[in-house]
C-alpha cells in the first residue's frame, strides 16, 4: 500500500463516516480549547490540554481537507475550518505566551470572576 492510497483510504473513510467523525472531533476540540483556556487562566500546566486540543483540531482539518478534495464547498466545511483554525491559534498562543493569555483572560473575565473568586492583579 502506497502513501497516496493510504491517504485516499483515510479521506474516503472520513467522508463515509462524516457524522460520527464530527461527533467525536468537534467536542474534542471544544473541550480541549475550554480546558486549555481554564488551565491558562488559573496558571496550571497545560501540556495535556494543548495536546488534546491540537489533536481535535488536526482531525477536523484532515476531515475538511477530505471534503475540499472532492469539491464540497458548503458552510459547514468553512465553520469546521474556522473552528479548527481558532483552536490551533489558541493552542499556539497558550503554548508560546501563557502569561499574556492569562492576563488577557483575567482582564476579559474580571467582571464575572470577581463575584466568585479573588483574582490577583
Amino acid at each position: 500500500m502506497t502513501l497516496l492510497s493510504a491517504v485516499e483510504l483515510l479521506a474516503a473513510a472520513s467522508r463515509d463516516h462524516c457524522v460520527s467523525f464530527c461527533a467525536g472531533a468537534v467536542p474534542l476540540t471544544f473541550l480541549g480549547t475550554a480546558a486549555t483556556l481554564a488551565l491558562v487562566l488559573f496558571q496550571r500546566p497545560i501540556h495535556w490540554s494543548v495536546a488534546l486540543q491540537s489533536l481535535g483540531a488536526a482531525l477536523l482539518l484532515v476531515h475538511v481537507w477530505a471534503w475540499f478534495s472532492v469539491g464540497v464547498i458548503m458552510p459547514p466545511t468553512f465553520i469546521l475550518l474556522l473552528l479548527a483554525s481558532f483552536a490551533l491559534l489558541v493552542a499556539s498562543f497558550a503554548w508560546l505566551q501563557p502569561q499574556s493569555l492569562s492576563q488577557f483572560l483575567r482582564w476579559l473575565l474580571r467582571p464575572i470572576l470577581s463575584r466568585w473568586l479573588v483574582l490577583e492583579p
